[in-house]
């Protein structure tokens, strides 16, 4: 529910796009609070999904200015 809550404030101050981006990191924040709350231990495959989810913010921001530099011209 809190999670919920600070998605439909956070668009309240920002671009929709800015925020989609950020739903990247629900499994990652989850990965935490599973190894944080149950002690549970991460697979070599739980650190690469990881990895992957880390580095998917600045891809997509990155296509996002291309893309809005290609619509002003």
């Amino acid at each position: 529910m809190l999670g919920f809550f600070l998605y439909f404030r956070a668009l309240k101050y920002s671009p929709a796009s800015i925020i989609a981006s950020f739903t990247f990191f629900t499994p990652f924040v989850t990965l935490i609070f599973i190894m944080l709350l149950l002690g549970e231990k991460l697979t070599a495959l739980d650190g690469v999904a990881a990895l992957l989810i880390l580095l998917s913010l600045p891809v997509q921001r990155i296509g996002n200015r291309s893309l809005s530099k290609r619509r002003s011209e």
